[in-house]
């Protein structure tokens, strides 16, 4: 997912935490607690850990916390949240883009989870490979277990046309800009560049974690993407998303992510929670951003979650950011939505 390695410059990140006066202090504590213990095991091999918490149909941010951990010893990130890190929704964004392209069941022949590419030396590898892969998938379980998965439907869906390509990922809202328009016939000098499998896995995509807690924030409120620091930040959405039908698409499998599959951490037994769970290739440093995302309640969102955990070497899996998710989640279920029963939710 790459527009010359997706330069995104966030709008909102001038913004400091002196300007952040939506902040609920008390949420602000247990987040920061809980991410705290969240990763206090691995020691330094933390370097940065995030939380972001959003009102979904205010676009506040309630909570923003980022810290690491260096000699034993937790220390706050001030900007932390704004700065660039490997993508965890990058097959959500992809998703949304095939919709109207590909059904939800279309199939893919996922393999033994690993694709080569031959023109660029591009490896993409399902965190199943070792264990002989998923072999085939619908799209709207890829959504969850495979990279492979993903990419090859992005190619059967574009046919490697970077501007088919382009046109469909700028209408998901990604950027930050309404976009309306047909497909643009790009060039190859154009800023699409040309075609890159693990770029457009999004493996080399730079997100901050506001970015990607506001998109997912987005899914949640009907295609209008918000995000906002203080009293005096608009109101009026920075962008619509048009799919409405990818958008419904896009949730009913983010439900089925946390409710049958690898967001099982973020399951809740008084509501129903929709997520993304990731982690990243390892990079230079052998360093894995493990990322969870999650709103709720599914059928009428209020909230949205975003987590990031930078762990260098393994184990670095999935459950390391959809744990700390989960807890923060069921505490605010029974402070913010007040149950403290399941009875409550399912009764008799």
């Amino acid at each position: 997912m790459n527009r010359q390695v997706v330069s995104l410059v966030f709008i909102l990140l001038g913004l400091g935490v002196e300007a952040q006066t939506l902040i609920d202090r008390n949420l602000q504590q247990y987040a920061r607690q809980t991410l705290i213990d969240g990763i206090k095991d691995f020691g330094d091999d933390v370097n940065q850990a995030g939380v972001v918490i959003m009102e979904v149909n205010s676009g506040n941010v309630i909570a923003n916390v980022s810290i690491g951990q260096l000699r034993g010893k937790v220390k706050d990130i001030p900007d932390g949240n704004s700065e660039s890190v490997p993508a965890g929704i990058s097959r959500a964004v992809l998703y949304l883009s095939m919709m109207g392209h590909l059904s939800p069941d279309y199939l893919v022949e996922t393999g033994n989870g690993l694709y080569k590419d031959s023109l660029t030396g591009c490896v993409i590898e399902d965190l199943s490979h070792k264990r002989g892969g998923f072999g085939t998938l619908t799209l709207k379980r890829s959504l969850d277990l495979s990279d492979v998965g993903i990419y090859k439907a992005v190619e059967t869906a574009f046919k490697r046309n970077m501007g088919k390509y382009g046109a469909a990922v700028r209408r998901t809202g990604i950027f930050f800009e309404n976009y309306d328009g047909e497909a643009d016939n790009y060039q190859e000098s154009d800023s699409w560049g040309y075609w890159s499998p693990c770029d457009i896995i999004g493996y080399r995509s730079p997100f901050s974690l506001y970015q990607q807690t506001a998109w997912v924030n987005m899914v949640a409120n009907q295609g209008k993407l918000l995000m906002r620091f203080n009293e005096n930040d608009s109101t009026t959405p920075i962008c619509e998303v048009k799919n409405n039908a990818g958008l419904d698409s896009l949730a009913s499998a983010m439900f089925e992510t946390v409710e049958y599959g690898t967001g099982l951490k973020m399951k809740s037994s008084y509501i129903r929670v929709a997520g993304i769970v990731n982690v990243s290739p390892p990079d230079a440093i052998n360093c894995r951003g493990c990322f969870a995302a999650a709103f709720f309640p599914y059928e009428k969102p209020r909230y949205t979650i975003g987590v990031f955990v930078n762990k260098h070497d393994k184990p670095a899996g999935r459950n390391i950011a959809s744990k700390i998710a989960g807890n923060i989640i069921e505490y605010m279920i029974k402070q913010y939505l007040h149950l403290r029963h399941v009875d409550e939710v399912f009764p008799d």
